[in-house]
């Protein structure tokens, strides 16, 4: 979620951009038993260079139907049991337009020999070398469907490992230009998904289902570029501008990085924790202090239908992530703080209070939750009404979005995905985002 808000800001300019593919696909099918695929695609895009501009990726896929075997296929328990194994590559060209050649911009003017001149600036510092991101993924899955149909498993486990990834490089605040992006990094992530589902109907028209999935995933940077020089992220919050997060080989990308909070003193004040043990607080002391990541992630879907009537409602949960509050840490740095800040446990006046601002584990909280995503209860008019309409099927419903959520977070909204011109660095990172909205929808469907 790099935009949780759905909020796009204008802009005075416009790019065209172009993306061409070609791919051809095999498949192979031997008595529904035995099922290979394989993919071969290739893509043009005009968001790099002449040089690299495109990008070949292949797939292939194979597949054991191990029901339709002698041996089961009679079987009055198991309706469906499948072993799935694929390979593949993917690329990804998620980067602003033309970063790969130098674009000026006009300026409003200068004074040039006591006369006010118009020019032009470059837009950001090209990278003529910038290519596909690449995505290297190795699954496998099984399917199981028994009693009817009525239960259903799907389990799948992959390995992930992304090299030449697209990052914004950080350059001196001084140069006035955005970052570049950048094929920095490489990364793996290792993880699973797993879905459950069950179905029933009666005989009086009432019928029910429930959904469950749960993913996991551990991520890993396994190599960076600049002679693996750590990335940071999460810059330009205030006074000193210090990263919030850190990206170094063997850990997991974006972790918060700071001081630890040992107490707070007598006046108010944060006391931080002296880590190298060697007197004085220093940039040393600083270490890995949260993680945007989750632990897991989880949802449930639950459906129900009587006679004419429907309802479906989705929750979705995320366990074990942090976030960083860098809404307090901005204000913290005032003299005069509200009365709701004494329950933080600073003082409402410190002084000055910069100190406080530093990044440290003080503004880092559990980000945990469960939310109601969608609830909906429609009504389809019944077919003896319709037909004289000459309609198929004419249906009333009311959809309820973001109605409740359960989170030890007190922020505006815990679902905080990526901000800032650092993306994937920036993962975490609450600058007073505006929540998503609580929403009630009414409509009708009309089908002809």
């Amino acid at each position: 979620m790099r935009n949780p808000s759905g909020i796009t800001s204008a802009v005075p300019y416009a790019f065209d951009t172009a993306l061409v593919g070609f791919y051809g696909k095999v498949n192979y099918d031997y008595a529904h038993k035995y099922l290979l695929s394989g993919t071969l695609r290739a893509d043009s895009s005009s968001n790099f260079g002449p040089s690299n501009r495109t990008g070949v990726f292949p797939s292939v896929s194979g597949g054991w139907v191990i029901s339709e075997e002698s041996f089961l296929n009679d079987s009055k328990l198991i309706n469906l049991l499948k072993l799935r194994a694929s390979w593949g590559i993917n690329g990804s060209d998620n980067i602003n337009p033309f970063q790969y050649s130098a674009v000026l911009n006009s300026g409003s003017g200068t004074n040039f020999g006591g006369e006010n001149v118009s020019g032009l600036t470059p837009a950001f510092l090209p990278n003529p070398d910038v290519k596909w991101e690449e995505v290297a993924q190795t699954n496998f899955g099984l399917d199981i469907n028994a009693f009817n149909n009525s239960f259903g498993l799907t389990f799948d486990y992959y390995i992930k490992k992304t090299s030449d990834m697209l990052i914004p490089i950080g350059v001196p605040l001084f140069s006035g230009y955005p970052a570049p992006a950048t094929n920095i990094a490489d990364m793996e992530n290792k993880g699973f998904e797993l879905l459950l589902s069950y179905r029933k109907k009666y005989d009086n028209g009432f019928s029910w289902d429930i959904s469950a999935n749960l993913a996991q995933n551990k991520n890993k940077v396994t190599s960076l570029g600049n002679n693996g020089q750590p990335l940071t992220g999460g810059t330009g919050t205030f006074v000193f501008n210090d990263p919030i997060t850190l990206t170094t080989e063997g850990h997991s990308i974006a972790g918060f990085y700071g001081y630890q909070v040992e107490s707070i003193d007598a006046a108010g004040n944060l006391v931080y924790k002296d880590n190298d043990g060697v007197p004085g607080i220093t940039a040393a002391d600083k270490t890995y202090i949260g993680s945007a990541l989750p632990d897991f992630t989880y949802g449930v879907n639950l459906g129900a239908a009587y006679k004419n009537f429907d309802f479906n409602a989705f929750l979705y949960g995320s366990e074990g992530n942090d976030i960083y509050d860098a809404t307090i840490r901005t204000d913290a740095g005032y003299s005069n703080r509200k009365d709701s800040y004494a329950s933080n446990g600073l003082k409402n006046s410190l002084g000055f209070g910069l100190t406080d601002s530093q990044v440290s584990d003080f503004y880092v909280k559990d980000g945990s939750f469960l939310k109601l995503k969608t609830v909906t209860l429609g009504y389809s008019l019944p077919s003896s009404l319709v037909d004289k309409f000459k309609i198929d099927k004419f249906r009333i419903y009311v959809t309820g979005q973001n109605l409740w959520v359960s989170t030890k977070y007190d922020g505006t909204d815990p679902e905080i995905g990526e901000s800032g011109a650092s993306n994937s660095l920036d993962m975490g990172i609450d600058r007073g985002f505006y929540p998503q909205a609580r929403t009630i929808l009414m409509g009708v469907q009309a089908k002809f």
